[in-house]
C-alpha cells in the first residue's frame, strides 16, 4: 500500500518528490482513512441493525441466528522493538493476527489489529469487543471456523460429526459458508472471510 500511496504522490504532482515530501503525504492519507473508518465499518449493535443482518444472512445462508462471518488473518510485519518474540506466529514469521468479522455482503463490521501474531484466534475472540457487544444478545451468532470454541454467540462446525444432527449441520455450514463444501475439509475458510 505505502508503494501505491508514493506512486499516486509523485503522478499527481508530475514530478518525483523528495522522500519526506512523500512520507508526509502518505501519513495525511493512512490519517484521513484511518479518521473516517468508523462510518464505513461499523458492527451491528442495535435491535433493528442486528435484525436486519438476521434477516438476509436467513435468505442466504438459512442460518436464523447468523449475522455474519469470523476469522483472524497474519499480517506480516518488520521488527518490533519491544517484545519481538511475540510476534512470531505459528509459522515462524513475525506478524500481528488481525481479527475481522464480515456480514453476509462481505462488508467489514469490526476489525480488531491489536494482538500479536503468536496470540490464537480464540484467545482473540474471547477478549474482543465484538464478542462483548454480542454475549447478552438472544439468538444472534456470527460464523466461525472450528479453530474457534462454540459459544452461545458463535457457530462453528464440529471437528467430527456423528452421524445425524452434527453431519447435517456441518454439511449445512461448510455448504453455505464455502466454495467448495465438505464437512470433512474444516481447514477450508470461509467463502464470506476470503472475499472480505
Amino acid at each position: 500500500m505505502y508503494t501505491d500511496l508514493c506512486s499516486i504522490t509523485r503522478y499527481w504532482s508530475g514530478t518525483w518528490c523528495q522522500q519526506a515530501t512523500v512520507s508526509r503525504t502518505v501519513d495525511r492519507v493512512v490519517n484521513s482513512i484511518v479518521a473516517q473508518s468508523n462510518e464505513w465499518i461499523k458492527f451491528p449493535t442495535t435491535n433493528h441493525e442486528l435484525m436486519e443482518a438476521k434477516r438476509i444472512s436467513r435468505s442466504m445462508y438459512k442460518f436464523p441466528t447468523a449475522i455474519g462471518v469470523i476469522d483472524c488473518t497474519h499480517i506480516g510485519i518488520l521488527k518490533p522493538n519491544r517484545h519481538g518474540y511475540e510476534y512470531i506466529n505459528r509459522k515462524e514469521k513475525r506478524s500481528l493476527n488481525v481479527q475481522c468479522t464480515c456480514d453476509v455482503r462481505e462488508m467489514f463490521t469490526s476489525v480488531d489489529v491489536s494482538w500479536p501474531g503468536s496470540v490464537h484466534d480464540s484467545r482473540i475472540w474471547r477478549n474482543s469487543q465484538t464478542r462483548s457487544q454480542l454475549i447478552n444478545k438472544a439468538n444472534v451468532a456470527l460464523l466461525g471456523d472450528d479453530g474457534y470454541g462454540i459459544g452461545p454467540c458463535l457457530m462453528t462446525p464440529f471437528r467430527n460429526p456423528t452421524p445425524g444432527a452434527e453431519i447435517n449441520y456441518t454439511t449445512a455450514y461448510w455448504s453455505k459458508t464455502t466454495a467448495q463444501p465438505h464437512p470433512a475439509q474444516p481447514e477450508t475458510v470461509p467463502l464470506s472471510a476470503q472475499n472480505c
